[in-house]
């Protein structure tokens, strides 16, 4: 299975989720308002509804992956990080940068406002077999600064 791996970091931690998926969403929050119709106008046929645009655009990731362990953490241990990162990491309300692709996406400033982590049933990992995915994680993550 090919993957891509994703830096997420913030305050003193850092760690990568090998994704399968990653899922961009750009959104923009378009007002339109259609006008009524009634019985004085209605012989003039359909009413074009009109459009507010503010450039209200969100852009949100939902990363589809695997922790798995690396040379310095467990699986476990890596778990342990990223929840610590999605309650905050000790800092005071920042977002979390996250890249991809080699540094070619990103980084991002971004707010984990999902977290879902399924435990795989595996046998151990061996030294010939240091990858095994003991976890499969659903990130959501929407990008914004700090106010």
């Amino acid at each position: 299975m090919v993957t891509t791996d994703v830096t997420i970091a913030k305050g003193a931690y850092s760690l990568s989720i090998s994704c399968h998926t990653i899922t961009e969403d750009y959104k923009n929050n378009v007002k339109i308002i259609a006008y009524p119709t009634t019985t004085q106008n209605q012989s003039g046929g359909y009413q074009s509804p009109k459009a507010i645009d503010l450039l209200l655009i969100t852009h949100e990731m939902i990363l589809e992956g695997f922790i798995t362990p690396n040379d310095s953490q467990s699986a476990d241990q890596v778990k342990s990080d990223l929840i610590t990162i999605f309650s905050g990491a000790g800092t005071t309300g920042s977002p979390c940068t996250v890249t991809y692709n080699s540094n070619l996406k990103g980084p991002f400033s971004m707010y984990i406002t999902g977290l879902n982590i399924k435990e795989r049933a595996i046998d151990e990992s061996t030294s010939l077999y240091t990858d095994s995915i003991k976890y499969s994680v659903i990130i959501t993550l929407s990008e914004g600064v700090k106010i």
